[in-house]
C-alpha cells in the first residue's frame, strides 16, 4: 500500500470487501474465548487489460480442527479433451463461463473465527464468525461443490459417475453438456442448440454471480481456438512457454529441434545442488506435458526421476527441454471433425529396461477418441520384468484399464455406443499372443495376476489386439529418445501442428 498504485490496489480490496458483504460471509462477534482465531491476509494480482485483483485469503494452515470430507472432486483432464473432442467432432457450440467469488457460495458447516481484514477493522476485540466459505479455508472447494452441484440437479442435470465434475441433460433431443473446474472456478457449457446454451447461461447467473466468456477462448491455462464451422479445434500454450522462456532468460539462447538426445543416460547425483531450482523447472514443464504437448512427455517424466539426486547436468537437459519447446510454441494439438477411423482406440508401446539405475521399463500409450489425442502417458513401471514381452504385456494393461474407463465415460454420458471392438495397437508378437491366447507358460507365471484382465476382454469382444508395425506406432516417442526424423514423424502423427 506504499507503491505509486495504491488508488488501484485500494479500489480493488474495497470491491472484494463489497463482495463479501453482500454475500453475508460473516458477521461481527466478540472475540471468543475458547476457540481457535485464523489469520486472514490479502493477496493482490494484476490481470490482462491492467485490472487489478485482490483476495482476502484465510490461512486455512492454522486451522487445528479436525474437519472430515473436505476433499472436492477435480475435472479430469482427459474428459475436457474428449469433451472437446466429441464437441468438434458433432459441432457443437462450447461457451465458456467465470464463476465470481465462487467460494463464497458455500456454507461453513463448522464453528470458524477469522480476524478482521488488515485495513477494514472495526476495533474493540472483535472477529468475524463465518457464515460462508473463504478463499483458503480447508472445506471451502467442497463447500461451493455441493452448492454448485445442488443447483444444477435443480435444472435436471445428471452427474457422470466416472467424472463427478462433468454433468448432462438429455431431456431433449440436443443435449447440454457442463464441466466445472472447481479449482479454476470455470465452467463450460456444450450444445448443438445454441438457444438452449442462453438459458442454462440464464439460470446460472440469476443463482450465481457470474461472467459470460462467450466462445471458448482459454480454459484451465490452455489457449484454445474453435473455428467458425465448429469443425476444427487448436489446443496451445503459447503463453505459458512465451512467459518461461523469459523466466529463464532464453530469449536469446541457442534452441534445439527435439527435447531431448537419443540413448540419453543420467546418472544419480551424489549430492543436491540446492542452487538450481530444478524441481519448480520440472513441475513447470509436467503441466504442459499433460497440457497440450505429448512430445516431451517422456524427457519430462525421465528428468522428473532426479528430483532428488539432481545437480548441474540434470538442470541443463531440463532448460534443452525448455528451449525445445520456446522453438516449437507456436505448434498446438489439432482436433477436426474429418478424421475417419475408429471412435476409440490405443497405441501402446515399452521400452524394456530402459532405466540404466533399477532396470525398470517404460511404458507409453496414447488414446484416441474420433482420431483426436485425448489422452497419453508416460511413466516408469513399478516393477522389473525379465523380458521384454513381459514389459510390453504390463504396458498394455495399464492403457487398456484406461481406455476401458474413457469408453464407459462416453457410453454413459454421451451415448455413444461402440459398434466393434476397440483396437488395442501393439508391436510385440509376443505380448499379443499372451493376451490372446492366454499362453500363460511356466516362463510367464509371474505375471501378476491382475495384468491378465487383458485376455479375459479380448475374449469378451471387448477389445481387439491389433500388430502395428513399429515405425507406426506413434506411443514409441513416449518411451525413449528418438532421433530427429523418427521423432518429427511421430509428432505429425499425433497432430502437432
Amino acid at each position: 500500500m506504499n507503491c505509486n498504485e495504491q488508488k488501484q490496489w485500494q479500489i480493488a480490496m474495497d470491491s472484494e470487501m463489497k463482495s463479501l458483504k453482500k454475500n453475508n460471509t460473516w458477521q461481527i462477534v466478540d472475540r471468543p474465548k475458547d476457540k481457535e482465531v485464523i489469520d486472514v491476509k490479502w493477496v493482490y494480482k494484476r490481470k490482462n487489460k491492467n485490472l487489478y485483483k485482490a483476495r482476502l485469503v484465510v490461512r486455512g494452515f492454522q486451522q487445528q480442527e479436525y474437519i472430515e470430507n473436505v476433499y472436492s472432486p477435480v475435472g479430469r483432464m482427459q474428459t475436457l479433451k474428449i469433451l472437446l473432442s466429441y464437441s468438434c467432432k458433432n459441432n457443437l457450440f462450447i461457451e465458456q463461463m467465470d464463476v465470481e467469488t465462487a467460494f463464497l457460495n458455500g456454507y461453513v458447516k463448522t464453528e470458524v473465527y477469522i480476524n478482521e481484514p488488515e485495513g477494514y477493522e472495526t476495533g474493540d476485540n472483535k472477529v468475524c464468525k463465518l457464515q460462508k466459505a473463504l478463499y483458503g479455508l480447508r472445506e471451502s472447494p467442497r463447500a461451493w461443490y455441493d452448492c454448485f452441484n445442488k443447483f444444477i440437479d435443480q435444472l435436471n442435470f445428471v452427474r457422470s459417475n466416472y467424472d463427478y465434475c462433468l454433468y448432462v441433460n438429455n431431456a431433449s433431443k440436443d443435449s447440454i453438456y457442463i464441466l466445472i473446474f472447481v479449482d479454476d472456478r470455470d465452467l463450460l457449457i456444450c450444445c448443438k442448440d445454441k438457444n438452449k446454451i442462453y438459458k442454462v447461461k440464464a439460470s446460472l447467473m440469476e443463482r450465481f454471480s457470474m461472467k459470460d466468456l462467450g466462445q471458448i477462448k482459454h480454459y484451465t491455462g490452455i489457449d484454445i481456438h474453435y473455428n467458425d464451422k465448429r469443425d476444427k479445434m487448436t489446443l496451445s500454450q503459447t503463453q505459458y512457454i512465451e512467459s518461461l522462456a523469459a523466466k529463464y532468460n532464453l530469449e536469446n539462447a541457442k534452441l534445439y529441434d527435439t527435447p531431448m538426445e537419443s540413448n540419453l543416460k543420467l546418472d544419480q547425483a551424489i549430492e543436491i545442488d540446492e542452487r538450481i531450482k530444478y524441481r519448480n523447472l520440472i513441475g513447470e514443464l509436467l503441466y504442459i506435458s499433460t497440457g497440450t504437448r505429448p512430445d516431451i512427455s517422456y524427457s519430462v517424466n525421465y528428468l522428473s526421476r532426479y528430483q532428488s539426486c539432481y545437480d548441474q547436468t540434470h538442470y541443463k537437459y531440463a532448460i534443452r527441454i525448455l528451449k525445445y519447446l520456446y522453438k516449437t510454441k507456436d505448434i498446438k494439438l489439432t482436433y477436426c471433425d474429418d478424421i475417419e477411423g475408429d471412435t476409440l482406440d490405443c497405441m501402446v508401446d515399452s521400452d524394456y529396461a530402459g532405466d540404466n539405475i533399477d532396470r525398470k521399463s517404460t511404458t507409453g500409450f496414447v488414446i484416441r477418441v474420433y482420431g483426436n489425442v485425448i489422452f497419453w502417458k508416460s511413466h516408469k513401471q513399478n516393477t522389473v520384468t525379465k523380458c521384454s514381452t513381459f514389459a510390453e504385456y504390463t504396458a498394455m494393461s495399464e492403457a487398456v484399464t484406461e481406455t476401458l474407463f474413457i469408453k464407459n465415460l462416453l457410453r454413459e454420458t454421451f451415448e455413444v455406443e461402440l459398434e466393434k471392438p476397440i483396437n488395442i495397437y501393439e508391436d510385440n508378437s509376443g505380448a499379443i499372443a499372451i493376451a490372446k491366447f492366454g499362453n500363460f507358460t511356466k516362463n510367464s507365471k509371474h505375471i501378476e495376476v491382475q495384468y491378465h484382465f487383458i485376455n479375459e476382454n479380448y475374449e469378451n469382444g471387448i477389445i481387439e489386439i491389433v500388430k502395428i508395425d513399429s515405425n507406426l506406432n506413434l506411443a514409441d516417442i513416449l518411451t525413449k529418445g528418438l532421433e530427429k526424423t523418427k521423432f518429427l514423424r511421430n509428432r505429425n502423427a499425433l497432430r502437432l501442428i
